[in-house]
């Protein structure tokens, strides 16, 4: 009867001819050729080769793919003999690895560092997305509402100055709530110190966002301007919202303000304006990326104002509303600047504006830096963040 052998073409399975002899006969005990695979890690020991072979051949031989798998330093040992002929046969024993990433020529890497160069800083592309957020207009606290007013203006200026260094193609401006303070039912005392009444907070911060939306106007390219609605923005007694969310003062002061300017098609037709009827939220589709601002007050279940954010956006998500689709989330009413990146979702907190919180340095609070969110929004996302 013929054996296996007989129907195999020579030399089939087989890493050399030479070592025939020593295979019929059999390996040493503990060399006998085998790979053990245990999740990233083997055990492998060859067969027999008639030359020295390196790392790539012993893992093909192996059959572990050199682009998957390593050998570990250190683990290699060789066992080698002479034929009767006078030829010389190695076997390899070694611990194996799986490599966590590519396989990199570290000499090559560091001889070609100077190949690569920053790509120049693109103008006339992109949008710039503006946050004026928790301004709170009418706050005794601090430097009181003439220090607030002298940042805005300021950061107007510094805004309109950075937007005609970045030449963006297109420019965002939201509202972000609490822009006017408000006179009472937020926290005790607010009534006695409050420094405007409710119809001149509203008209300041009316006057200072035609400021920023006619200076930004002037560069001539597309401009959005929206809003969301704040809790200093409702209308409030003892305490709590007496009417509905869109009854807001945060929202009411762009409405007037785009009756204003939809009179002067000529100037402003290149401005549009986005103006939510009752909802807390906007979502809006900036350069393909949807980017959602919410004033953040309503979020209550964490420990931190992101893990509030985080997980209002994970309900919203799981309800399939707008907001919950939203790539980028831009939220205010937490008075500092944070970015927490969630892989494929960004949550930006912006900075406030007015002179600070006696009531919240008191419980130690303390304070944080004043300024506006800017940050731009391009083809690969955004980017650019500036607090002006």
């Amino acid at each position: 009867m013929p054996t296996l052998d007989e129907y195999l073409p020579p030399n089939e399975g087989r890493q050399v001819s030479q070592a025939d002899a020593r295979r019929r006969a059999g390996f040493p005990s503990g060399w006998e050729p085998r790979v053990v695979e245990a999740g990233d890690e083997a055990d492998a020991i060859s067969g027999v080769f008639d030359t020295e072979p390196d790392e790539v051949a012993l893992l093909e031989g192996w059959r572990m793919d050199p682009d998957a798998w390593q050998i570990v330093e250190g683990s290699l040992l060789v066992n080698r003999w002479q034929t009767g002929a006078g030829d010389w046969c190695y076997q390899y024993k070694a611990k194996l690895l799986r490599r966590r990433g590519p396989r990199v020529d570290v000499d090559e890497l560091l001889a070609n560092l100077g190949r690569w160069k920053a790509p120049a800083e693109r103008s006339g592309a992109g949008t710039l997305v503006v946050c004026a957020s928790d301004w709170q207009v009418g706050k005794a606290d601090g430097d009181g509402t003439e220090g607030t007013v002298r940042r805005i203006v300021e950061s107007g200026q510094r805004i309109v100055a950075h937007a005609k260094r970045v030449k963006p193609a297109q420019i965002v401006l939201v509202g972000m709530g609490d822009l006017i303070e408000g006179c009472d039912g937020h926290y005790a005392g607010q009534t006695f110190t409050v420094e405007l009444d409710r119809r001149q907070q509203t008209r300041v911060v009316r006057r200072l966002l035609r400021d920023w939306t006619v200076a930004l106007s002037r560069l001539g390219v597309p401009m959005v301007v929206s809003a969301v609605a704040g809790n200093h923005g409702e209308h409030r007694r003892d305490g709590k919202a007496f009417t509905g969310p869109g009854d807001n003062d945060d929202v009411a002061v762009i409405e007037v303000l785009a009756e204003v300017l939809a009179a002067n098609p000529d100037a402003f037709g290149h401005v549009g304006f986005h103006v939510p009827d009752d909802r807390l939220e906007v979502l809006l589709d900036v350069d393909g990326w949807r980017v959602g601002f919410h004033h953040g007050h309503v979020a209550g279940r964490g420990s931190t104002p992101q893990q509030k954010q985080q997980n209002w956006w994970k309900d919203h998500a799981f309800m399939q509303s707008l907001i919950g689709d939203a790539d980028y989330l831009v939220t205010g009413h937490y008075h500092h600047l944070s970015v927490v990146d969630h892989g494929p979702r960004v949550h930006l907190q912006c900075p406030a504006m007015d002179g600070g919180s006696r009531w919240w340095e008191d419980r130690g609070g303390g304070r944080s830096a004043t300024g506006t969110l800017t940050f731009m929004v391009g083809d690969a996302g955004w980017d650019g963040l500036r607090v002006l």
